[in-house]
């Protein structure tokens, strides 16, 4: 893969990203219901002209706010990175730029993000689109009282570090692009959280902290990642909208992997979040500006929402990237950084975070 040039190659992905139908025994019982919910969203929040690509988000552990990544790869140069705290209103109420630049790239591009129950904010720091294969990382805000103090780098040498999720005391991490001679390989990376000490953890071939692995058609593997209330992980791929299931043993290793659905309804799998109170998935396809329901009760998969290329103004999707449950409303936020295959056409200048009202909208999800 030229990493040179990773923005050419999603390109690339999505035009050549080829789907097989369903097709392990799983997935079988899955419904793909044609209809749409065709529940609109509303505008969460307008955020300023400093953040102009959007990316994860983060419920606060009291659970009265929300922290926003902004990764800035439009205007880094001009605007730098930082995360952003906002309120029930969508209001931005601080922001913290402590973020230290990666010293071989002089950049810093924070992507995924969860808080542990240490209190803290683990970030994923991508840094793949600077052309550089093997200079990502994880990060760790620390907090006190509620407020970031500092920033400590915990993990060196992935690839596109992307999706964060926290669970059972370890840090889970998908990696999009993994550097090999299998230029569609991606994974997960997982780092128990009292491991962790001054010195950050270097990524080698074949590391001991890599999870499991995915070879998919396309080159831009795994990105959104979540865990259901039996502890299962669910992730997907980037350019081919395949979805995963990985069971684990009592210890922690993989007990099987497979693929969970593969449907021609959906075409990229960008974030997804689990709602524990519906047993529902929610994922977006940032190729095509929608937001799909996966029922793991009913074994249904349905377009929640999708609507054509726009600004995104009045709320409507502008290539949905990460979702987040938070009350009664799914909060999805727009990554607004095109490349081609995307309904998406234009890097505006308009930067949101859309609402569903999901409790008054998903009456098949019990």
């Amino acid at each position: 893969m030229k990493y040179i040039n990773i923005i050419s190659a999603l390109s690339l992905t999505l035009f050549s990203a080829a789907c097989t139908g369903i097709c392990t025994p799983d997935s079988t019982k899955i419904e793909i219901k044609k209809e749409s919910l065709n529940v609109k969203p509303e505008l969460f929040s307008s955020l300023n002209e400093t953040i102009t690509t959007p990316d994860g988000l983060a419920l606060a552990l009291d659970k009265q706010s929300v922290w926003l990544s902004v990764p800035n790869y439009s205007s880094f140069d001009k605007n730098g990175a930082k995360i952003v705290q906002l309120n029930k209103s969508g209001e931005i109420i601080s922001e913290f730029k402590d973020l230290p630049l990666n010293p071989v790239t002089n950049l810093v591009h924070p992507m995924g993000l969860e808080f542990a129950e240490d209190g803290n904010l683990y970030i994923a720091d991508n840094q793949l689109f600077s052309g550089k294969p093997t200079e990502s990382r994880l990060l760790r805000v620390i907090f006190k009282d509620g407020k970031p103090e500092k920033t400590e780098v915990l993990v060196e040498g992935l690839g596109l570090a992307n999706a964060i999720r926290v669970h059972n005391g370890k840090v889970y991490v998908t990696d999009t692009v993994i550097p090999s001679e299998n230029e569609n390989l991606s994974g997960i990376y997982v780092f128990d959280i009292s491991k962790f000490n001054n010195t950050p953890i270097k990524i080698i071939e074949n590391d001991s902290h890599l999870l499991t692995t995915f070879t998919c058609t396309s080159e831009t593997g795994v990105d959104g990642m979540c865990f259901d209330k039996e502890g299962n992980l669910y992730t997907g791929t980037f350019g081919d909208g395949k979805f995963f299931k990985v069971k684990f043993n009592e210890d922690g290793s993989v007990k099987s992997q497979e693929v969970f659905l593969d449907s021609p309804a959906f075409e990229c799998c960008d974030g997804i979040c689990y709602d524990e109170k519906t047993n529902c998935i929610y994922l977006t396809n940032s190729q095509m500006n929608s937001v799909w329901v996966l029922d793991l009760g009913k074994n249904t998969f349905q377009r929640l929402w999708q609507n054509a290329d726009n600004k995104g103004e009045t709320g409507l999707l502008d290539q949905p990237c990460e979702p987040l449950i938070w009350g009664n409303d799914l909060l999805v936020v727009n990554f607004d950084y095109t490349f081609p295959a995307m309904l998406n056409k234009e890097n505006d200048d308009v930067h949101t975070i859309s609402k569903f009202k999901i409790r008054d909208c998903d009456k098949d999800c019990k």
